[in-house]
């Protein structure tokens, strides 16, 4: 269901707009794929020249989503060292309630 909703966002983008349009025919492309008797998939050429994904991949779960990383920009982006997770938690996750009192 969260894909259908998502599609319907993307569907409504402006056609005569080139960003839009831009934008919608990216978000919006697939490459079906096959797997091989060992349940191997090949990821589309194309793909794999946009998006800079070399050899060695890692495959994430973000909640009904699976997203596919090449391993060092995977690296990077979750590099630990530059990340203040408690500072981004506290951020967007510790938002009061509109009926919460506010703590002076």
């Amino acid at each position: 269901n969260d894909f259908k909703e998502e599609s319907k966002k993307f569907q409504s983008l402006n056609p005569y707009n080139p960003e839009e349009e831009k934008l919608r025919r990216r978000l919006l492309s697939s490459s079906p794929v096959e797997l091989d008797s060992a349940d191997r998939f090949l990821i589309p050429c194309d793909y794999k020249r946009d998006f800079n994904i070399d050899k060695d991949i890692v495959l994430v779960s973000v909640g009904n989503i699976i997203e596919i990383w090449d391993i060092e920009k995977y690296k990077e982006l979750n590099d630990d060292s530059k990340n203040d997770y408690a500072a981004l938690a506290a951020k967007y996750l510790g938002k009061k309630q509109n009926n919460e009192p506010e703590h002076i």
